[in-house]
Order: structure tokens, then sequence, then C-alpha cells
């Protein structure tokens, strides 16, 4: 199964050490690819966890992308400036 995400250049290269052990354990074979510090792809028998990005045109927008087939889902916001601390990890609302 295909999980899409906009993902290689963050989000995969936060989770991948744990997510790949984790998979390791789960799986008996797991594929990772990276082109420099960017992460192409992480594949399981059962799931193909792939960057988006690398199936667009270059300088293509995610959010436009998203938008232009009208999905319910659009691309998220992360408040960077507000996140300055980890006491923050804690906090149980949404910030302003």
């Amino acid at each position: 199964m295909p999980v899409l995400g906009n993902s290689g250049t963050y989000d995969l290269n936060l989770i991948k050490q744990y997510l790949v052990d984790k998979l390791a354990d789960m799986c008996t074979k797991v594929k990772v690819a990276a082109e420099g510090s960017k992460t192409m792809f992480v594949i399981t028998p059962e799931f193909d966890f792939l960057d988006v990005i690398n199936y667009l045109g270059p300088d293509t927008s995610y959010d436009k992308w998203v938008k232009t087939y009208r999905c319910k889902q659009t691309k998220s916001w992360f408040p960077n400036e507000w996140f300055d601390n980890p006491d923050k990890l804690a906090y149980s609302g949404l910030p302003d």
C-alpha cells in the first residue's frame, strides 16, 4: 500500500531511525533510499512510504498540487516560530 507524503526532506528524516527499527522488527525486509540528506522512500512488503515530491515536476508546490485534486485534507500548518521550547511538547491546546 503506498503511503504518500511531502516527507523526504524533514518528516521521514526525523522519524526514519525509529520507523525503520520498528519496521525491521515487524517485517522481513526494509529498503531505504536516500539522496543526500533527503529520504526518497522506505519500502516494506506491505507499505511503500514515498515522498510525493519525487513524482512531481521541478518546483511544484505540494500545497497547490493537493488543492488541484480537490483533496479534503490540505497541507497542514506547523507553528515553527511558536514551538521554541521542549516544554511546549506538553501543551494541551493550539497556539494563538
